[in-house]
């Protein structure tokens, strides 16, 4: 394989991990990123000392709604394109297309791997796993004595389904579509329609939401007895603010779980998948 070089700027932990794979195939820099030591990868205070024709690797989300590089301090998107090497090939990750013109502006070419599927399938796998670490942690009783409802039946669904069944938790399944509710029943889990879940009242021990938008409401969520309600979905999330605020600390916000519970894996997938995009040209 040829010799890739690398600039890593901002992230937390999981971006550690992936800077330990790249620098195994050539020149690896981080700049502004979380603190750690990392054999073979420099740390750069100014992005003039990165290497030239870099790929340059973003966090995941790469920026915040203010459009700042998220871990890297108060740096924005236009700065960073600005300062960054000439033509520089940069592999970010939930970027809105915003980010993607300001990169073309400044010369360079954004490849967003959060869009792709095999970087969303493997991520689901530390999301599932972590998410069942927080149930553990706010129960007194072991997944095989509780029962769960997953909203939702995606990526996430899908895989923490499985994994809370073969722990032994009664699972049902929560979802919109007949097919998904299909897909349920096949994979051994108790299907439930998401609308008469919403209508009737419904019970469980922890439920868990995935889907990314705000179907519980006031009304709908004091029809549901659960001890807690964890929150996988990205914003908006699955919970109305008022639905938050009745609930209190029963709502549980567990974002960003790879990255928190599992850097080592998590920066493995984007090793794996940037890789891969970088030797097939940004190919999806």
């Amino acid at each position: 394989m040829k010799t890739i070089n690398t600039v890593i700027c901002g992230g937390d932990r999981r971006m550690l991990s992936t800077a330990s794979l790249f620098s195994k195939l050539g020149r690896c820099c981080l700049w502004r990123c979380a603190s750690g030591d990392v054999m073979g990868a420099d740390r750069i205070n100014t992005l003039r000392e990165a290497p030239k024709d870099p790929c340059v690797i973003l966090p995941i989300p790469s920026f915040d709604k203010n459009a700042l590089l998220n871990g890297g301090g108060h740096v924005n998107a236009e700065e960073l394109f600005r300062q960054l090497p000439s033509n520089s090939r940069i592999y970010g990750a939930k970027a809105a297309p915003i980010i993607s013109r300001l990169a073309t502006e400044h010369g360079h070419t954004f490849f967003d791997y959060g869009e792709r599927e095999d970087f969303n399938l493997l991520n689901a796998v530390p999301t599932a796993e972590a998410a069942i670490l927080i149930a553990m942690e706010h129960s007194t009783k072991t997944i095989q004595n509780q029962t769960f409802a997953v909203i939702g039946y995606g990526r996430i669904g899908k895989i923490l389904a499985r994994r809370l069944s073969d722990l032994g938790g009664r699972v049902y399944v929560c979802a919109r579509s007949n097919s998904a509710l299909a897909a349920a029943e096949c994979d051994g889990h108790i299907p439930v329609a998401l609308s008469e879940a919403l209508r009737d009242c419904f019970s469980c021990d922890i439920c868990f939401n995935t889907v990314p938008v705000q179907i519980f409401d006031e009304v709908s969520i004091c029809k549901w007895k659960s001890s807690y309600f964890i929150e996988l979905a990205s914003l908006p999330g699955g919970f109305t603010e008022a639905a938050k605020k009745r609930l209190s600390e029963k709502y549980i916000t567990a974002l960003s779980l790879p990255g928190r519970y599992f850097p080592t894996t998590a920066g493995e997938i984007i090793y794996k998948t940037v890789l891969s995009m970088i030797t097939n040209g940004g190919a999806k």
